[in-house]
């Protein structure tokens, strides 16, 4: 299975986007200004249908993508397809990051966790495999054609 390096690329990308699944990516902490009342508000990943599936998307097709080494062209649309899913997973996080915050209170804090650069570690990885595969099919096609003419 491990036979190039872009499926360990494929391999730790995969690994690297299940804890965002469990773990808190954003808190905020708001309250009203007349009152001492304080709401603390936190955004995970499998709370929220609209981030969790896109996510769990770009699990499964890393995953897939891990098990067709032998068809680099179609481990290059899987990939392309992982892009596309983690560009819906970025846009759903934002939108419920932005409903979740109350216009009527005072944001008292808000942070982001440290945990957000797994999913950019995993984007750079899947670049980097994606690099690779194209590199692997270039010389694949250069050897047949070399073969061709012989």
């Amino acid at each position: 299975m491990f036979q190039r390096i872009q499926t360990v690329y494929i391999f730790i990308a995969a690994l690297v986007l299940v804890p965002l699944h469990y773990f808190t990516i954003w808190t905020v902490a708001y309250g009203n200004l007349n009152d001492d009342e304080i709401v603390k508000e936190i955004f995970v990943v499998k709370e929220h249908f609209l981030a969790d599936i896109p996510l769990l998307a770009c699990v499964a097709l890393l995953l897939i993508a891990l098990f067709l080494f032998k068809n680099r062209p179609i481990q290059m649309q899987l990939l392309k397809g992982y892009f596309l899913s983690m560009a819906v997973f970025g846009l759903a996080s934002m939108y419920i990051i932005r409903n979740l915050k109350a216009p009527i209170f005072s944001i008292i804090s808000e942070e982001y966790q440290v945990i957000l650069i797994l999913p950019i570690s995993s984007f750079v990885l899947i670049i980097l495999a994606y690099l690779q595969i194209k590199k692997d099919e270039k010389a694949s096609l250069g050897n047949e054609e070399v073969g061709i003419k012989n």
